[in-house]
């Protein structure tokens, strides 16, 4: 089912964390891995042909710090303005992708993706110009985009958009998935110990 030769993925972990008030990509996932190497590790038994990482300079000098590995198909990719926030970050990580049919926009603040949120979400590709997880009639994440959509953004001029308008503009299928994790940002230590930390004891 998975073809690894026309799916890539963009994971924003470009942003400041003021709120967290340390970089979020670092946080513990489990006692082997952080968010990054989780949501990569994900990413990359599903089969995606590239994995795009587009994070600050302060997040590379950090991950170089971690001393984190990751597979041959994963590039960090910096994002020289963060300050100009999300929709600038996925324009900076789909310019490096060079060729997929479709590409999944994966935040780091969800850490929750799993094989069958993938699954499910690819196997409906065709039918909209992205495929969007739901949860009781709530968005989640992540999302899968056409390279319609790709093409679009990369050729946008203006990068001071909202993502969640912009898409409005294209076909979309909403998928209902079974967990709620869909809808989960950890955007706080509140959060964290919430849903990570409580979790695992």
């Amino acid at each position: 089912m998975q073809d690894p030769t026309n799916t890539s993925v963009v994971i924003l972990a470009a942003g400041f964390s003021s709120r967290m008030k340390q970089a979020k990509f670092a946080l513990k996932f489990d006692e082997k891995r952080t968010f990054l190497e989780k949501i990569v590790q994900e990413y990359n038994v599903f089969g995606c042909k590239e994995i795009i990482v587009v994070m600050n300079s302060e997040g590379i000098t950090l991950k170089d710090q971690l001393n984190l590995s990751f597979p041959g198909n994963v590039k960090i990719v910096l994002n020289k303005y963060p300050e100009r926030e999300r929709f600038y970050s996925l324009q900076t990580g789909l310019r490096t992708i060079k060729d997929s049919s479709y590409v999944f926009i994966q935040n780091i603040d969800n850490p929750f993706v799993d094989q069958d949120i993938l699954i499910s979400l690819y196997e409906q590709r065709e039918k909209a110009d992205y495929i969007a997880p739901t949860f009781k009639a709530k968005g989640g994440h992540p999302i899968l985009i056409s390279n319609l959509i790709s093409d679009k953004i990369i050729k946008e001029v203006n990068y001071n958009i909202n993502l969640k308008e912009y898409l409005k503009n294209f076909t979309k299928l909403r998928m209902q998935m079974k967990s709620e994790t869909i809808l989960f940002n950890i955007n706080n230590e509140q959060d964290y110990q919430k849903t990570i930390k409580n979790g695992n004891s």
